[in-house]
């Protein structure tokens, strides 16, 4: 499934309770990537690239690492 938020970003994956669950990926308006596990609506166990595919952060169990 996939959801698209004006000025945001689009998001693919999975939802529960209308937020993002599951395995997704979300797409920034400034290009770059969030993509892994979503819990709650929130990036769960996630790596997060920029708009040139360099890898600038992640999350591990919904904790910014």
């Amino acid at each position: 499934m996939a959801n698209t938020w004006p000025n945001e970003g689009k998001y693919v994956g999975e939802f529960k309770n209308g937020k993002r669950h599951g395995d997704g990926i979300y797409t920034h308006a400034y290009g770059g990537e969030t993509l892994g596990e979503w819990k709650f609506g929130k990036p769960w166990n996630a790596v997060i690239y920029d708009a040139s595919g360099n890898f600038t952060n992640s999350y591990k169990d919904g904790v910014p690492q």
